[in-house]
């Protein structure tokens, strides 16, 4: 008899632990020549777009979570042409600077990492009207640009879920 109860509080208990004490998915993306970890399976889109340089094939992976007053989107797009012939450097500073407008951010941090022997950056950006914060994970390979996007909670930028999915970002085999 006693069984029942624990048993059932371990089930209310567990309702409430973050994705971190979840199964975590491992999404690949062929085309992009990448991987990363989602809290769940994640949605894709992938379409053909027109872009400056024709046609190409756009792709996004996105897993979203609402849940106790936080907010959670983890995305990746698939890899771009740098606007800026490969400059590793300039694109960061592009794309970084047009992702600060666009959100009305501030960049709080910003710092030079390498994935997989390539040059990669990690920019922190407060949305204060929003009351979130743009974790952006930018690397090049060649002229193709990769990113890993999380859009959270203000406070949830370190938070375990968090740097599991913009630390679990790799860069597959060609």
């Amino acid at each position: 008899m006693r069984r029942l109860p624990i048993a059932l509080l371990l089930v209310i208990l567990s309702s409430f632990a973050p994705a971190a004490a979840q199964n975590w998915v491992e999404y690949k993306s062929q085309v992009g020549g990448y991987r990363v970890e989602f809290p769940q399976a994640p949605k894709v889109v992938s379409e053909d777009v027109k872009t400056g340089a024709g046609v190409r094939r756009m792709e996004v992976a996105t897993f979203e979570s609402r849940r106790d007053g936080v907010s959670l989107t983890f995305m990746t797009t698939l890899p771009e042409r740098s606007t800026v012939g490969g400059d590793a450097q300039a694109s960061f500073d592009k794309v970084r600077d047009d992702t600060v407008s666009w959100m009305n951010g501030k960049l709080r941090e910003e710092k030079q990492v390498t994935i997989g022997g390539q040059p990669a950056r990690r920019s922190v950006i407060d949305m204060p009207q929003d009351n979130q914060v743009c974790v952006l994970l930018q690397v090049m390979r060649g002229d193709q640009l990769h990113k890993a996007i999380a859009v959270v909670s203000a406070g949830q930028e370190n938070s375990a879920d968090t740097q599991r999915f913009i630390n679990s970002f790799e860069l597959l085999p060609r």
